[in-house]
């Protein structure tokens, strides 16, 4: 609407008729929609960003369950993961809080983010239903709250754009 007031108040500098602005207007709108779909972007954009996280630091910052102290240290340590028994198991990453929140999640909610991961498929919540944490597997003993992620299932439908 503010487009087409100005320039329909351009007039005098565009030589547009009232109609010539709309169809400019609608031209540009169905562009943008072309480019950019009707689809959540921030949603995109989570699911994007954890995937990218996981690629370049899966097998770096994640310490490989069941771990022994004997085994090498893990530098800047972000979790634990798992890898099924089968080739089509998904690896499963146990991520510490702060890792989520302050890199995973950074520049976004860390609840909202987490949601989207859960309706993506992506982050197993708790069987309670309440939050978004879970109790990691024994490691030397004990249990810690972690995000339980994966990437993307396969057969995960993308929202209609």
């Amino acid at each position: 609407a503010i487009l087409e007031a100005a320039l329909l108040l351009g007039e005098v500098v565009t030589g547009w008729d009232a109609q010539t602005c709309r169809d400019a207007i609608q031209h540009s709108y169905n562009a943008w929609l072309r480019e950019f779909g009707t689809g959540n972007k921030e949603h995109q954009q989570i699911i994007e960003q954890t995937e990218a996280f996981l690629n370049a630091y899966g097998f770096s910052r994640f310490a490989p369950f069941p771990y022994s102290s004997a085994d090498m240290p893990v530098k800047d340590l972000a979790g634990y993961r798992q890898k099924g028994n089968h080739d089509s198991d998904p690896v499963i990453f146990y991520t510490f809080r702060g890792a989520f929140e302050k890199e995973i999640a950074q520049n976004f909610n860390p609840t909202q983010f987490a949601e989207v991961l859960k309706n993506a498929g992506m982050l197993k919540p708790p069987a309670s239903g309440r939050g978004y944490q879970r109790k990691s597997p024994r490691i030397d003993g004990r249990q810690i709250n972690v995000y339980v992620l994966t990437f993307r299932p396969e057969d995960y439908d993308e929202p209609e754009e």
